[in-house]
């Protein structure tokens, strides 16, 4: 799916890698759309790293990974936004425009 995204909206970068990913400078936002039981993880990591994050929900699959998602969400200053909907993800002519905004843009995300 991301290397599909990366074609059609021609994104410059698209990697499998999460700590080539994590290390980038020039990434602002990463988007996460894992199992749901990385999330909490992969969140945690994209925040100490300097990103902004858009998960899928949920954003932790226990009360424990919840906390310290939050504890470390409030140390980093970035932002969290939490979708509802993976089609809300997904590209099609309700969200296109939103795509094409993230391509251009270095922080896209304002919760």
């Amino acid at each position: 799916m991301s290397r599909h995204i990366a074609d059609k909206y021609s994104f410059q970068y698209c990697t499998d890698s999460t700590e080539s990913l994590f290390r980038d400078e020039n990434i602002g936002t990463v988007f996460i759309l894992t199992r749901h039981d990385t999330h909490a993880y992969f969140i945690t990591q994209a925040l100490e790293a300097g990103k902004n994050v858009y998960v899928e929900k949920p954003l932790a699959m226990s009360f424990e990974e919840l906390e310290l998602v939050d504890k470390i969400y409030k140390r980093s200053g970035k932002k969290l936004m939490l979708v509802f909907e993976l089609e809300d993800l997904l590209p099609n002519k309700k969200n296109e425009s939103y795509f094409m905004m993230i391509k251009r843009s270095s922080i896209i995300i304002n919760c």
